[in-house]
């Protein structure tokens, strides 16, 4: 067994050789694994990022058409409420107007009441002292 150093040297050198060639494709293949996890994981976080902000704008486009029906809602509240106080002073000058009327009717026939009570008074005031003339004359024609 009598092996020349040279080529237990170059046996050693080979086999050393394909243990390195070994020890780097085992290398390349746990940094290609880990090179293809760190892909993946990448991608799982872009993919949940995305999904989270396609998320977030559906959110912010269904908030933002109940904000604009909130909107239009409260305008057409304002509308009505304001028609409604509308109708509402129209109503309440219209019986402001017809009260005065009434009121001025009343003041009127009243007045004329007034007038006409005393136009009788005056009128029996004025019967009465034709009277008592009459019968002061009477009186006195009856004296001489």
């Amino acid at each position: 067994m009598n092996q020349n150093p040279e080529n237990n040297n170059e046996h050693n050198v080979k086999s050393e050789n394909r243990f390195l060639q070994e020890t780097i494709l085992s290398l390349r293949e746990k940094l290609e694994a880990l090179q293809y996890e760190k892909d993946q994981c990448i991608a799982d976080a872009v993919s949940t990022a995305s999904d989270e902000i396609k998320q977030t704008q559906a959110t912010i486009a269904a908030l933002r058409q109940e904000l604009e029906k909130m909107r239009y809602e409260n305008e057409q509240n304002v509308v009505a409420a304001v028609s409604c106080a509308k109708d509402e002073i129209k109503q309440l000058k219209e019986t402001i107007t017809s009260l005065r009327q009434e009121l001025e009717q009343n003041n009127a026939r009243h007045e004329e009441a007034l007038q006409k009570s005393t136009r009788l008074a005056r009128d029996e005031q004025h019967q009465l002292q034709e009277t008592i003339s009459i019968l002061r004359n009477k009186l006195e024609n009856s004296k001489k």
